[in-house]
């Protein structure tokens, strides 16, 4: 798994043994307690981060849609502006 027991010594003592050649070993009894939670906190933070993306994009889509309404506005005016110019001549 690339887990070194020293390391994991340090945080989980209770994972670590010792086998008849005096070399430590690793146990994983309550590994997968531990990733679940893991699991849990990633998906807590990612679902954070959806929720902040969604609502950024929702505000940058209202002010799109009001931008778009006042260059509409802006248009119909030069157009109305340029009917009273041309009937004008």
């Amino acid at each position: 798994m690339g887990l070194i027991a020293q390391q994991v010594e340090t945080v989980f003592p209770q994972w670590i043994g010792v086998d008849a050649a005096g070399y430590k070993t690793l146990s994983v009894a309550g590994f997968e307690g531990l990733v679940a939670e893991a699991l849990r906190e990633l998906r807590k933070e990612k679902d954070s981060e959806l929720a902040e993306l969604r609502a950024q994009m929702e505000q940058d889509r209202r002010e799109l849609l009001d931008r778009l309404a006042a260059l509409e506005e802006r248009l119909r005016s030069d157009e109305a502006e340029l009917q009273a110019v041309s009937r004008r001549r």
